[in-house]
């Protein structure tokens, strides 16, 4: 860890919670590690810090970790940032985002199942959640696991479909368009 970084996570630490605090370098965070603006260079380093130490279930860190895990997952670290989304869960439960980005990044990755469960607990918490996207995605990534022994499962790529079309997702409703097996009696419509 290089001395900067070390200087600012100990800083960090003896702020009271929420406090802003502004690092030379036109970086400025919160007590909690968050981010508030930071030139690009300043970025990767701030990214590095993690001063929940002392207050791990709290709400900022929470962010902080949800924040953080956007970061890693735009830079690729797919894996880094499913860590960071389930240590914010860990805090927040019920946070629909987490869970969200949480399954694209374990879709990224290649674990379907784990992407279906995901966006199943999001379905399970709020089903309108983005415009119904967790209803596409699962159905999604449930077409992309059907197997020959499993073929018959095409059923719950369907309803998924149709449900994530009843909130208004328009990549559903052209999925819906294109899969004639998800048409009822084959003729077009659901």
């Amino acid at each position: 860890m290089k001395k900067r970084t070390a200087v600012i996570g100990a800083l960090l630490s003896l702020t009271p919670i929420s406090q802003t605090f502004l690092i030379g370098t036109g970086a400025a965070l919160t007590s909690a590690g968050g981010m508030l603006f930071a030139p690009e260079k300043v970025k990767a380093e701030i990214i590095k810090i993690d001063s929940c130490g002392l207050y791990p279930l709290s709400n900022e860190c929470a962010v902080f970790y949800y924040n953080r895990a956007i970061y890693k997952s735009r830079d690729g670290d797919y894996s880094g940032a499913i860590s960071d989304y389930t240590k914010a869960i860990k805090i927040r439960p019920r946070d629909l985002n987490a869970y969200y980005n949480r399954g694209f990044n374990k879709f990224r990755l290649g674990d379907k199942y784990g992407a279906i469960s995901d966006f199943s607990k999001v379905i399970d918490i709020a089903p309108a959640f983005r415009g119904g996207s967790a209803y596409r995605m699962r159905g999604l990534l449930r077409d992309q696991t059907l197997t020959s022994s499993t073929r018959s499962d095409v059923k719950y790529v369907c309803l998924d479909w149709k449900e994530a079309n009843k909130w208004g997702d328009q990549r559903a409703t052209t999925w819906l368009i294109n899969k004639p097996h998800c048409w009822e009696n084959g003729k077009g419509g659901w």
